[in-house]
């Protein structure tokens, strides 16, 4: 990479602000198009004077000063003591910074805007216009990781997500999967009627979807099926999405912010103080959710708003959450009988497996409404012996044996 230097002498400019409880504040009107955290520091692309540059904020937005780098920034990734930024203005220049930003080497992508980046491991993944590209070495130098649909390519890469071992992609036709560090990738859409996917979070064991028409969508089996779960978001068009503390929050075309406290079953509105509806990232950390609101249309006039997580109290523990949420489960042998109830609406997978823990038959996958539900398993096709149900309900799980005897 070839190496840029930083200006000798930081601009800085300062906001201050009336501090009220319980609603967001405008923190920077500087024009902002990107919008990431790193530890105690949040990092934007702005436009003042017809100029964009980075700048960082290390007080939560409260004061900003211009990073050395100047550049049309659309995402920010981080590794070790490294910085990275990448453009979007056709340039396909990605900048590298490892002394706090006193200095930026450069290099390209040809072909490729970067649209989000994610670490796993030692190794920084970006999501481009052309593919998935990754770093083995700090962001030094990089190779493509091909998501091809047949010998088509899938599109723009707008988001990323990782589950242990799982690398997620989110694209123009779909969520893909890759164990292999993109070696090989499998479309996982199963579910997903919405295929433009916005963006990706992942929440425990769940993983969501923001998409461009089908607002969100939930898999609780690392994509392997998807169901939308939608009830109170009045906007289907999700832009951003961001977990914290148990909360998942939704940033979305027209309406503000989102909040769901119980895995995206529902939805209610947080935008109070939000004067910009138009949200197109959203970020959570240092005791706070940011987000990046748009006055326009254009996506071109963005300003930053913050918001105490304390005004948003954690989800129920889990352990209070199972109580609260806690099915009334019967099961008779004698007629394989299945007989559960609900006293709210949550998705509901009922499987079968051997005492080995090989699965035989999924009895039921999909969101259910509060009430009574049954379901019959046949076992004529099975040898006699001891099996398993498993029955999840949102974040209850329940496994228990049981005899499968033949006549």
């Amino acid at each position: 990479m070839n190496k840029l230097f930083a200006a000798s002498a930081a601009v800085y400019f300062s906001f201050f602000m009336n501090v009220t409880y319980g609603q967001w504040m405008e923190t920077a009107t500087y024009r902002a198009v990107a919008l990431s955290v790193s530890g105690s520091n949040l990092f934007t692309s702005m436009r003042w004077g017809g100029v964009f540059g980075v700048c960082r904020s290390m007080d939560n937005g409260t004061s900003w000063s211009f990073a050395g780098l100047q550049g049309s920034i659309k995402a920010f990734g981080f590794i070790g003591n490294a910085i990275i930024a990448g453009t979007d203005d056709d340039s396909y220049l990605l900048f590298r910074s490892t002394d706090d930003c006193a200095s930026w080497n450069y290099g390209a992508i040809p072909g490729a805007n970067f649209n989000t980046f994610i670490t796993k491991g030692d190794t920084l993944f970006t999501g481009v216009t052309i593919s998935v590209f990754f770093s083995a070495d700090s962001g030094i130098s990089w190779k493509p990781a091909w998501i091809r649909v047949g010998l088509l390519g899938v599109g723009a890469v707008s988001s990323l997500a990782v589950s242990g071992n799982n690398l997620f992609a989110g694209t123009t036709r779909g969520v893909f999967l890759t164990t292999d560090n993109g070696t090989s990738w499998t479309a996982v859409n199963t579910g997903l009627t919405d295929t433009i996917v916005n963006a990706l979070v992942v929440s425990g064991g769940n993983l969501f979807a923001g998409t461009m028409g089908g607002g969100v969508f939930l898999s609780t089996n690392l994509g392997n099926s998807w169901s939308a779960v939608n009830t109170g978001l009045t906007d289907a068009t999700v832009n951003a999405l961001a977990v914290s503390n148990g909360n998942i929050y939704a940033g979305t075309q027209l309406n503000g912010v989102f909040r769901s406290t119980d895995t995206g079953l529902s939805w209610t509105a947080v935008n109070t103080g939000l004067t910009s509806m138009r949200i197109g990232a959203l970020a959570a950390g240092n005791g706070y959710l940011f987000a990046l609101a748009y006055a326009f249309a254009n996506f071109d006039s963005g300003n930053i708003w913050r918001r105490p997580l304390s005004d948003f109290p954690s989800a129920l523990p889990l352990d209070q959450r199972e109580y609260h949420m806690r099915p009334k489960i019967y099961f008779s042998s004698s007629n394989g009988m299945l007989i559960w109830r609900i006293n709210s609406p949550m998705f509901v997978q009922v499987s079968i497996y051997t005492i080995s823990g090989e699965q035989v038959a999924i009895l039921e996958q999909r969101i259910q409404s509060p009430g009574e539900h049954r379901i019959r398993f046949d076992g004529s096709t099975l040898p006699a012996g001891l099996y398993v149900y498993r029955f999840k309900a949102g974040t209850y799980e329940e496994n228990s044996r049981f005899i499968l005897t033949k006549k």
